[in-house]
């Protein structure tokens, strides 16, 4: 029985001890893992897509006013130099209006030196000497000039001689007055006769020579003559006051014709702007009828191809790839990585276009970083647009490889070194500082 009993002790006595080594064993595994994980630091990376650009970007082509492809000089994928021709869009509609605008100038040109010669009281309409000059070939520009001096001779012939028949009147009434004045003079000496008999009359009408009907006679025609007389100065003042008049309307007459012809000038030389500016539009437009190259570079996503085809204002018809401008990689980050990304940060870029296993990845650094989220207009995702430089790749002999735009990369831009304890303990963090903000 004792036997058994002290057996039995000894067993649980391994047990125990076995147990003990085993904790003993995980705890310091444990212990030793945490110390690891607290102390071991790992560079950590924020991976985002990417692909090789340009660095000032591809260059659109567009035209502001848009038109009908009349030639079309390039196809896609064909080098261009910087200024050559593109596109040529059909001219009709823009000469047929730069037309009608010249025509039009002319006319208010001619018009207008009309009007300054009429305003100066000219014998005769000075024309511009370009009017002149463009009248020897232009038969729009002949007929201007043609008609205007009509109009000039024709209105100079009225106004002439509406002025003449006012002096005409004029010249009759001082005839008039004159004639008047004779009568009047001859009345008064009329009236002195008449006034010497009188007095002799009536003296001897005192002494009872003459009879009295006599003196009667004479006296009535004395007073009937100073009527007369009398009547003359009347007429004589309201022909002068006739002759003011007409004088007065011949004043009238060179006013009125000449404030007409100001306003008209002055609503001639606002014309005159006016189509002057729609001329230089109708030119600017005229001269882009030649659609060129911005820069160097292979024609891209062309989308005209055909003579005739329409290109609507603003439209990109297609794009120049630069050649000669630096490559770099053109990477979207998520909202959530942009605080951990600063400028001058390090890169590693992987080439995943490239087939070769042995393909070395190419180093990066942040160049720019966009101030503000942008829109993936495709598929609505929001992101940061990163801008990286990067080092053309190498193959296993160590000869670069050539970068084509478009290339896609994937892009693990370094950051700050973490604990491995750190990054397993994020997650938790987070959550629970979620938790207790709500």
């Amino acid at each position: 029985m004792r036997a058994v009993d002290m057996t039995a002790k000894r067993n649980d006595g391994s047990i125990r001890n076995h147990a003990i080594f085993g904790l003993l064993i995980v705890f310091g595994l444990l212990g030793g893992l945490g110390t690891w994980a607290a102390m071991a630091e790992i560079s950590g990376a924020v991976i985002a897509p990417g692909r090789i650009a340009v660095d000032s970007n591809a260059k659109k082509v567009q035209h502001p006013e848009g038109g009908v492809v009349a030639r079309l000089e390039v196809r896609e994928g064909a080098h261009v130099g910087a200024g050559d021709l593109l596109i040529v869009l059909d001219d009709t509609i823009l000469r047929a209006d730069l037309a009608i605008v010249s025509k039009a100038l002319d006319e208010l040109g001619a018009q207008q030196a009309r009007l300054v010669a009429e305003r100066d009281g000219l014998d005769e309409v000075a024309f511009p000497l370009e009017l002149e000059n463009a009248a020897r070939s232009n038969p729009d520009a002949r007929d201007s000039i043609e008609g205007q001096r009509i109009i000039f001779e024709s209105r100079k012939r009225a106004h002439e001689t509406a002025e003449t028949q006012l002096s005409e009147q004029i010249a009759q009434l001082e005839s008039l007055i004159e004639g008047l004045t004779a009568q009047r003079a001859a009345r008064e000496e009329e009236l002195t006769l008449i006034g010497t008999e009188l007095e002799g009359v009536r003296e001897l009408y005192e002494r009872k020579l003459v009879p009295l009907p006599r003196l009667v006679a004479l006296d009535r025609d004395r007073t009937r003559i100073a009527g007369e007389s009398g009547k003359l100065v009347s007429d004589i003042a309201t022909a002068r006051g006739s002759i003011a008049e007409k004088r007065v309307e011949i004043v009238r007459l060179n006013d009125d014709f000449h404030s007409e012809v100001v306003s008209e000038l002055a609503e001639v030389r606002n014309k005159i702007n006016e189509n002057a500016e729609r001329k230089i539009a109708a030119t600017v437009r005229l001269s882009r009828i030649e659609i060129r190259a911005p820069v160097s570079g292979k024609v891209h996503q062309l989308s005209v191809f055909t003579v005739g085809g329409v290109i609507s204002a603003g439209e990109v018809a297609m794009l120049i790839v630069p050649e000669d401008d630096q490559l770099v990689v053109d990477a979207q980050i998520e909202p959530r990585e942009i605080e951990e990304l600063r400028i001058g940060q390090k890169a590693v870029v992987r080439f995943s276009a490239f087939a070769d296993p042995n393909l070395r990845d190419g180093a990066g650094e942040v160049t720019m970083i966009s101030p503000d989220l942008l829109t993936d207009e495709k598929t609505g995702r929001a992101y940061y647009q990163v801008k990286l430089s990067v080092d053309a790749p190498s193959g296993a002999n160590g000869t670069a490889l050539k970068l084509v735009p478009g290339m896609p990369v994937e892009t693990f831009i370094t950051k700050g070194d973490r604990t491995v304890l750190a990054y397993l303990t994020r997650p938790v963090r987070d959550q629970m500082q979620r938790i207790f903000r709500e």
